[in-house]
């Protein structure tokens, strides 16, 4: 969220110096001195310009911000939905609300229910290289 306040406040400032810009012409206009408020707005124009820019690129920076922002919080929500059958296992189960252990427990229950072959020969084969080791 911290990132999303910088163009915000770059783009305040702009509009700040905008303003400071349009008070100098003003005030010169007001004061009768016309000649001094055309050239003040010939030699501020510039200015302007590079303040619009500015604000352009602090809207854009903005935006691009804010869709990355929808973007992870789109893949947030998307591993979270991932994850809800192993979480509910684990609360089934009562292992805890630590996902890696509940998936450690839930693939040990699953070998030891489904392949108990594959444990014996693995086994075996690991007590035959550790006579031969």
């Amino acid at each position: 969220m911290a990132a999303l306040t910088w163009p915000l406040a770059s783009s305040s400032t702009l509009t700040g110096e905008s303003a400071a810009i349009d008070g100098i012409v003003a005030g010169a206009a007001q004061r009768g001195r016309a000649n001094t408020a055309m050239a003040a707005m010939a030699d501020q124009r510039k200015d302007r310009v590079a303040l619009v820019g500015e604000r352009q690129r602090a809207a854009e920076a903005l935006a691009a911000l804010k869709v990355d922002r929808g973007g992870v919080e789109a893949r947030a929500r998307i591993a979270e939905s991932e994850a809800m059958p192993i979480m509910y296992a684990a609360q089934v189960l009562r292992i805890g609300a630590d996902s890696e252990r509940a998936i450690r427990i839930l693939i040990a229950m699953m070998v030891l229910c489904l392949d108990p072959m594959a444990l014996v020969l693995t086994a075996s084969v690991s007590a035959r290289q550790a006579r031969r080791g």
